[in-house]
């Protein structure tokens, strides 16, 4: 099972800004529909770049759509990738019905059956951007089975869920949770698994790509041997559910942290090949996303208003996980931080508040 390359497919979300205000997206772009790969669903707009076993090849799906979408939009204006933003009244004027609706199909959940009860978009003054992942591999037939499903999804929110809650425990972060995204949350589509319980911070940089793509592929590579039921065994469902949904960001780490140690004694000892190119196995890595931790998330190092700027300056910036880990060997946090975003926050002007 751990040779299966599962593919890899998104449908992530994100917010228009033009002269720091939230625009809806039906401005720019059309509905869904038609084959259309760039197009507004709701306030925000979202992308489906085509899926691929590779992260690389599937980051470069990411940066073609998003540099088009860029390209539809006035010089100024910015994509903006994060979990919530407060808007006016006035940003609802004239927009299309749809950018008024919440929850036009159902989320299900591996840990209940209720479903949240979505706000009027008409008055409700917040909105929303998910990243769901997809997963699949074709002729699999342990999609068929229910308990299976129920397992890899629960492996998604050990490795993927978690690693969210490390990179990016905001407050908009939480605030989406209230509605969307919360732990175990999914959809089952004809090519597999759908997991929804990230936002979209992770299209922000290739190396957030790189890191929540690759973990959300290994949980199916993981859901039929031991190293998944040794992941499954702490801690209890409870718990990852308070974590996720609370933002928990330490009790995250501690977990990233067990199920590093997990994942890197088991694939030493069955000497399996290449067995570093599991993002929580290698070392270099591992010690990249402490350092994610250390700095309280993500956006110490990435602005989400600067994202096509990340898909484009590959020659100058590291575009995986990998490149970013032995970018650290050679700077700190602090010069890092200059090189990827000049050391400015300038993010925090339009989360909403």
């Amino acid at each position: 099972m751990l040779d299966v390359k599962p593919n890899i497919g998104a449908d992530p979300e994100f917010f228009v800004l033009y002269n720091k205000e939230p625009i809806s997206a039906d401005a720019f772009f059309k509905p869904k529909g038609r084959g259309r790969k760039i197009f507004f669903d709701g306030f925000q707009a979202e992308i489906n770049p085509e899926p691929s076993h590779c992260r690389e090849i599937f980051a470069n799906n990411v940066q073609r759509l998003l540099l088009i979408a860029k390209s539809r939009l006035p010089e100024d204006a910015i994509l903006f990738p994060v979990a919530t933003i407060h808007i006016a009244k006035k940003h609802l004027e004239g927009v299309d019905f749809e950018c008024l609706r919440f929850g036009c199909s159902p989320d299900y959940s591996v840990y209940t059956e209720e479903r949240p009860e979505y706000p009027d978009g008409r008055t409700h003054l917040k909105r929303y951007a998910g990243g769901h992942i997809h997963v699949g591999v074709k002729g699999y037939s342990m999609f068929n089975n229910t308990e299976h499903i129920i397992k890899t999804i629960k492996l998604m929110d050990r490795l993927a869920g978690l690693m969210s809650v490390v990179l990016s425990p905001y407050d908009d972060e939480r605030e989406r949770r209230e509605y969307y995204g919360q732990a175990g949350t999914y959809r089952l589509n004809s090519h597999g698994i759908e997991y929804r319980t990230p936002s979209s911070f992770w299209i922000t940089s290739p190396i957030l790509l790189s890191i929540m793509t690759g973990l959300t592929r290994n949980a199916i590579r993981y859901s039929a041997n031991e190293i998944g039921e040794k992941i499954l065994e702490s801690p209890e469902d409870e718990e990852i559910i308070r974590i996720i949904n609370k933002c928990d960001r330490k009790s995250a780490f501690d977990y990233i942290t067990e199920y590093h140690k997990i994942i890197s004694k088991y694939l030493s000892n069955k000497r399996v090949k290449n067995f570093e190119q599991y993002p929580l196995a290698k070392k270099s890595v591992f010690k990249a996303i402490s350092m994610f931790h250390e700095k309280g998330g993500y956006r110490y190092f990435f602005n989400p208003s600067l994202i096509t700027r990340y898909y484009t300056a590959s020659d100058v910036l590291p575009s995986g996980i990998d490149t970013f880990a032995n970018f650290l060997k050679h700077f700190d946090a602090k010069e890092v931080k200059e090189i990827f975003n000049g050391g400015e926050d300038t993010w925090k002007y339009n989360i909403g508040k």
